[in-house]
């Protein structure tokens, strides 16, 4: 077969280099070659070329193709061979093309599959005596074999070459006999503890793959200390297990290992919290990626202590507070009590003060000692008043209900009346004044009747009315001869009524005036009596046991002269004379104060503006047998504008007012001890107010209505039991 092929090449070749159609004899051809490339030296020669081959093979074998060339046509029948008998030359299935003198030929090659090792095998063209192209190699390579890598711990394994990064891709096949290098690198917190199987050590793993291999990579966690301090009365326990504090305190976990700590207070203790690596009251939950100190703090029981103001008890949740009784009591550390106020009889709750405020239910974390106090009033609130209202008169009827008249509202001066129904807790509208008015007066007269006098609308008024509490209705009388505000107004012993001072307006300036008139119901007129020795408006009139009127304190001011604003001095009103004379001078000046009679005949003086415009808490009692002023036990809150009622039991009660020192409105209230001389602080209200009316009812019980405070005019009522 060689023989016929190699004869066909040479026809080939003799043709493609043939230039005249004659076919001339190689030796004629080889002369014309010559002369055409002008050759030096025209005898027959043949040179080798280059040779190249298709490589590698896989395993499974393959088409491949030798390229190969030489100069000259006189080469004989060059084909290539292989030593290797595994390659397999397609010598029909060469191609060849001229160029001049360069031959270059193309032979295709076929590779039989391999089941061993990677082999080689040599290739060459034979130019006999010329020598020869090559020679070239076919490679090819032997039949994969599969390396398997597993990882144990936190690490990757990665090859060379590169194939193998493991965990992700673990298992790859590589040519049979290559030379595989593993390498570890353990994550943070670990460490590589070594290779199984083929390799050992902690080194590179280097293998030939000479068959299948499994390797393992095996990489252990750096141990991370975890450390619990416990301060108090309690313990800590891990999850997983290892501390158990007090005890084992401190211990080792992998790296990476959430541990829960939980935290358990002794008896009476609570658990105040973590501190360190944990904060909060919760299960403490760490990440061991560095050593950890965590400290649980346990806090002994919290003592919480109740006072009770007024008469009431308080109770709580869990047990043991029952105060009046047991008002102190331990509870466990954080836990929260709830405390329950229960007013007795006539009295309201008023609130928490201390820990707690308001007046709902009191719940209290005990985190730390803790003291509360719990007020009942003997104040409760009763029904509103139908308009809000300041300045205004309330007066105690014979049929026991109270008239309201006048004030000052929301929307100005006012002209409305209410009537309060005891029995019913309500207020009702009844018939309007005739004149709008607030700071008059009103006084029920022997008749039933209520005269209702001044007031200041826009300047001092001097109409006066009657209200007829038959018909509800009011009705004119005679009016004053100088019209006022801020003036007082006595029933006399002998039914007539004494209106002294007062202010009224000249010009738009305030004049306080020493004027005092008489009203005679049975004419119905007002005529003039004696004058005050003083000027004076916002004092008291209070009349005594032997039928006078001791006039007391009150304000001066007229355009011209402002200074002082208070009076200290005190004059007596005689009905027999009709004319004031002086008496003791009171010890402190004042005006905006009350004046109270009392059972032994003294009379209480309280509270008030001084000289320098400051809430006085000082108080002075009038002998009506030395005509003197004598200091007494002080109030506990200085207060201006409040209202003091005798009560039934001999007590008087002041109530409200207003503090210019710290500009607030009071709800305090407080009891005058006549014995002791003292006072004594009684329930709140539970409004704040000034500028209101305290009227003592049939029952003994104290109506507290309207006033004003920081919130403007108020509509609200109380009763003080």
């Amino acid at each position: 077969m060689r023989i016929t092929t190699s004869l066909i090449l040479l026809l080939c070749l003799s043709t493609v280099s043939a230039a005249q159609d004659n076919k001339p004899q190689p030796s004629q051809t080889g002369s014309q070659n010559a002369q055409k490339t002008k050759r030096k030296n025209p005898q027959i020669t043949c040179s080798p070329g280059t040779l190249s081959v298709t490589s590698p093979f896989s395993s499974g074998g393959g088409s491949g193709v030798a390229t190969w060339s030489y100069y000259s046509a006189y080469c004989g029948s060059p084909i290539p061979t292989s030593t290797a008998t595994w390659i397999s030359f397609n010598d029909f299935g060469t191609q060849c093309n001229v160029a001049g003198d360069l031959n270059t030929c193309t032979t295709p090659f076929t590779v039989a599959a391999n089941t061993g090792s990677t082999r080689t095998g040599a290739v060459i063209v034979s130019l006999g005596s010329f020598g020869q192209d090559g020679p070239a190699y076919v490679t090819q390579y032997g039949p994969p074999e599969t390396l398997t890598v597993s990882v144990s711990g936190s690490g990757r394994v990665t090859s060379s070459p590169s194939g193998i990064s493991c965990p992700g891709t673990c298992s790859v096949g590589f040519t049979l006999g290559t030379t595989v290098t593993l390498t570890a690198s353990a994550s943070t917190g670990y460490s590589f503890s070594g290779w199984s199987g083929p390799c050992s050590g902690t080194g590179t793993c280097t293998l030939t793959m000479n068959s299948p291999m499994s390797v393992s990579a095996t990489f252990t966690a750096i141990p991370e200390t975890l450390s619990v301090t416990v301060s108090g009365s309690g313990t800590v326990i891990s999850s997983p297990s290892g501390i158990s504090c007090p005890g084992v305190c401190a211990t080792s976990f992998s790296y990476g290992t959430v541990v829960y700590l939980t935290a358990t207070p002794s008896n009476g203790y609570g658990f105040a919290g973590w501190s360190g690596a944990c904060s909060g009251t919760g299960t403490c939950a760490l990440t061991m990626n560095g050593a950890k100190s965590v400290t649980a703090t346990f806090m002994p029981p919290q003592t919480l202590t109740v006072s009770v103001s007024g008469s009431g008890t308080v109770t709580s949740s869990p047990s043991g507070i029952t105060c009046p009784g047991v008002c102190s009591a331990a509870f466990t550390y954080g836990s929260t009590v709830n405390l329950y106020a229960s007013p007795s009889s006539g009295y309201s709750f008023g609130g928490w003060s201390g820990a707690c405020s308001g007046t709902g239910a009191c719940a209290v974390t005990m985190n730390s000692t803790k003291t509360i106090t719990a007020a009942f009033t003997n104040f409760s609130y009763t029904g509103s008043l139908n308009t809000p209202r300041y300045g205004h008169t309330a007066t105690l009827l014979n049929n026991g209900m109270v008239l309201i008249t006048g004030g000052y509202g929301t929307s100005g001066t006012l002209s409305s009346a209410e009537l309060y129904n005891p029995s019913a807790g309500t207020f009702t509208t009844t018939g309007s004044l005739n004149t709008a008015r607030y700071f008059h007066t009103a006084t029920l007269l022997n008749n039933g009747m209520v005269l209702v006098a001044g007031g200041n609308p826009a300047t001092a008024q001097s109409s006066a009315e009657l209200y007829d509490p038959s018909t509800g209705t009011f009705s004119l009388t005679g009016g004053l001869n100088t019209g006022r505000y801020s003036q007082t107004a006595t029933l006399l012993s002998n039914g007539m009524v004494l209106v002294a001072g007062g202010i009224f307006t000249v010009l738009g300036s305030t004049n306080a005036l020493s004027s005092a008139e008489l009203y005679n119901p049975a004419t119905g007129t007002f005529s003039l009596t004696g004058s005050l020795n003083a000027q004076r408006f916002r004092q008291t009139a209070t009349l005594l046991n032997n039928g006078t009127v001791l006039i007391a304190g009150g304000d001066p001011c007229t355009r011209f002269n402002c200074s002082p604003t208070s009076l200290s001095s005190a004059e007596l009103y005689s009905p027999a004379t009709g004319t004031f004379s002086l008496t003791g001078s009171l010890a402190t000046a004042r005006t905006n104060h009350t004046a109270t009679l009392l059972n032994n005949g003294t009379v209480l003086v309280s509270g008030g503006l001084n000289g320098n415009g400051h809430s006085i808490s000082s108080t002075e009692l009038y002998s009506q047998g030395s005509g003197t002023f004598t200091t007494t036990g002080n109030m506990n809150a200085a207060r201006e504008v409040g209202t003091a009622t005798s009560l039934q039991s001999g007590l008087v009660l002041m109530a409200g007012g207003y503090d210019t020192s710290s500009s607030l409105y009071l709800s305090s209230a407080e009891l005058y001890n006549v014995a002791p001389g003292t006072f004594s602080v009684t329930g709140s209200l539970n409004t704040a107010r000034d500028n209101h009316t305290a009227t003592l009812l049939n029952d003994g019980t104290v109506l507290i209505t309207g006033g004003s405070n920081s919130s403007g005019p108020v509509a609200s009522a109380e009763l003080y039991h």
